[in-house]
């Protein structure tokens, strides 16, 4: 049932019941109106609670076996029981950070470029439905540094947002903001540059807060012995896939 069809319900039932007690004033007629009003209040609820905006685990999408194109996948689940399912033009950030200091708040874009779809410069998330947001990508061909793969670059081509060939970290995390609401993935994210031309070592990983250990992904989920160290604890639980 959907916040929608809740809330039709409900008023249809309370206004009977109002109606009623108006005509025959008796206490039967009461708690049906009251029910049908609790109900109204309680869809209401269900109907301006926003999402939960779930930030998942990097994926490759290159097509081209001398390109590594990371992308990050990020959808919405609802935050409690037949709540709203869905945000509406979102825009998404990266926000490079250099310790706990935001240093960089870089506007980027949506869409599966792996695979040559056009990048969108805002999205609507909806529950059941994985959107992808591309972030860097590195090519075999040229070596050396890899590009943050911003609106600007995407758009107009100008690569000026780059990541060092120098295994340093390149430690962010990505914001959605739809309207005034922002949510940012509970984790960092980070990219790692190897020195050699091959992309065997050029990763994205997710970082967790708290327990000084970065887990790498691979096939887009973490691995078996990490996994089960995070499940039960509560920074895991919010960026779970």
């Amino acid at each position: 049932m959907t916040p929608q069809r809740a809330a039709v319900g409900s008023l249809a039932v309370g206004c009977l019941g109002l109606a009623a007690v108006f005509k025959v004033w008796s206490w039967p007629f009461f708690i049906v109106g009251g029910i049908g009003l609790a109900g109204l209040a309680w869809a209401i609820v269900l109907w301006f609670v926003p999402p939960r905006v779930v930030f998942k685990s990097p994926s490759q999408r290159a097509k081209d076996e001398t390109e590594s194109f990371w992308h990050v996948p990020i959808t919405v689940r609802p935050a409690i029981r037949w709540g709203s399912g869905s945000l509406d033009d979102c825009r998404i950030y990266l926000d490079v950070y250099e310790g706990k200091v935001c240093k960089d708040q870089i506007r980027m874009c949506w869409g599966d470029l792996g695979f040559t779809r056009k990048p969108e410069d805002t999205c609507n998330l909806r529950h059941g439905i994985v959107s992808l947001v591309p972030i860097c990508k590195r090519s075999e061909t040229v070596g050396g540094f890899a590009i943050v793969t911003d609106q600007k670059f995407l758009n107009m081509g100008d690569a000026d947002k780059i990541v060092s060939a120098d295994r340093s970290k390149y430690r962010f995390k990505l914001r959605v903001k739809s309207g005034t609401l922002e949510r940012t993935s509970p984790h960092f994210y980070q990219v790692r540059v190897p020195r050699s031309n091959s992309n065997g070592q050029f990763i994205l990983e997710m970082e967790y807060e708290g327990f000084g250990t970065r887990e790498r992904l691979r096939g887009g989920a973490l691995l078996g012995s990490e996994c089960r160290r995070y499940q039960g604890r509560s920074d895991y639980r919010r960026g779970r896939l």
